[in-house]
């Protein structure tokens, strides 16, 4: 979903220039007066945005006489995008630098353009943690990202404290990070915060899950997955039984399946 574009005064810069929520600047229509004294009325227009291959976009905007080089994401953070106060750095989360929409830009304690090598503290085996930060971030936070209504869509959030990478970074340090591990939700309603979430392989993430199908069989509930394991075959098998002629049908196959390969769940 796109949203509306939104337009606000620029900070320090009010009934001069203006910044959009889709990332977008203009001039505002204004009376000025000239050197020689003479009062006249300067047309608002938009301003040029500069892309640059490998940095953030910036716009050239006359400040007190002289023309200043301003990134454009902080202008849109600026005024858009509620800022922590010990934040001080502006992010794109899904890695384009020239993606300065509102919904794309968090505050952070690192920029994020070309610079995770040089942080300091964060090893080379860590940055695999900051795209799993932005990922967190953009799907609860992003309406425009896929999944989001399985996120953000229903409320789902992403905790004040995490909204600083280099917390989320300490806390994944000291609750047993590995590379390999996903974070996971352990209440799948709750938000992600330090007391919902731990570091988990992906088949134990895949068990959590909310859109999972879960089958009795011999008077044990397991997911699709852990039957398919159990019997020796893909869990899209079973998935298709479900959807194409039902739960119980699905039950009966797998039981078949049990009895056949002489195969036994062993009780807890």
């Amino acid at each position: 979903m796109i949203s509306a574009e939104l337009w606000r005064p620029i900070a320090g810069l009010e009934g001069k220039y203006e910044v959009s929520n889709h990332g977008s600047v203009r001039s505002i229509e204004r009376t000025i007066v000239t050197k020689k004294g003479y009062t006249t009325e300067r047309r608002g227009s938009p301003i040029k945005i500069r892309m640059r291959k490998s940095a953030p976009s910036v716009v050239h905007i006359r400040i007190d006489g002289t023309i200043q080089v301003i990134r454009v994401c902080s202008l849109v953070a600026d005024a858009f995008v509620p800022k922590p106060e010990h934040l001080s750095h502006v992010v794109h989360l899904n890695g384009d630098l020239r993606d300065d929409r509102a919904t794309n830009l968090a505050w952070s304690a690192f920029p994020d353009y070309k610079g995770m090598s040089d942080w300091e503290g964060l090893s080379s085996s860590e940055h695999r943690l900051y795209g799993i930060w932005k990922c967190m971030v953009q799907r609860c936070e992003n309406d425009s990202r896929d999944y989001y209504y399985r996120y953000g869509g229903r409320g789902i959030r992403v905790c004040e404290e995490w909204h600083d990478f280099k917390a989320f970074v300490s806390w994944a340090r000291s609750n047993g990070y590995e590379n390999g591990l996903t974070i996971d939700r352990i209440d799948n309603d709750g938000n992600y915060c330090p007391e919902n979430c731990r570091w988990v392989s992906a088949k134990a993430q895949s068990l959590n899950k909310s859109t999972n199908v879960f089958l009795e069989v011999g008077g044990k509930t397991l997911t699709a997955l852990e039957w398919a394991e159990a019997i020796g075959m893909s869990q899209y098998t079973i998935y298709y039984w479900v959807r194409e002629r039902g739960a119980e049908y699905a039950q009966r196959r797998i039981s078949e399946k049990l009895g056949h390969c002489g195969a036994r769940m062993e009780d807890e």
